[in-house]
């Protein structure tokens, strides 16, 4: 399961409004295109809202979806609810982030980190406090070091 599809190249047409979709969220809320005149930009737009222009270009922005993606669809995967700014500060140490400033879906401050071995998605708690936390790897045994991080309830 993935949360994003992309359209096969043979059905992509280009619409009145001269924006080509080339990619939809799992709920088809979501959707993202280009511009024929203009190939590198890319769009985005929740169903029956105005486009917006990322300023990512086309190829940074399918590198990122990409990742997000192997984020997403891991088999060896923890996460934690409302993890204190503190705590997510050990669990992020050895990661670099992976930025994509415009990034607007699922949510606005959404963050993607990498580590050697490891993924982790951070998004913004919806009670306000902490941040949600996923980290995911092709074993578990990549996230073994994250056991140590007692503040955490991780969840399988």
């Amino acid at each position: 399961m993935f949360t994003t599809s992309m359209i096969p190249p043979e059905r992509i047409k280009i619409a009145e409004d001269g924006k080509a979709i080339f990619m939809a969220d799992a709920t088809g809320d979501w959707c993202w295109c280009i511009d024929p005149h203009d190939p590198d930009a890319v769009f985005n737009a929740e169903r029956y809202e105005t486009w917006d222009r990322n300023p990512e270009q086309l190829t940074e922005f399918l590198i990122y979806n990409t990742v997000r993606e192997v984020v997403y669809g891991a088999t060896a995967k923890v996460k934690a609810l409302a993890v204190p700014e503190e705590t997510l500060t050990k669990i992020l140490a050895p990661m670099e982030e992976f930025a994509c400033s415009s990034w607007k879906w699922p949510t606005p401050d959404e963050r993607i980190f990498l580590g050697s071995a490891t993924l982790a998605e951070i998004v913004k708690a919806d009670s306000g406090s902490g941040w949600n936390v996923e980290v995911s790897a092709s074993k578990f045994s990549h996230l073994a070091h994250l056991e140590i991080i007692t503040e955490v309830n991780w969840q399988k």
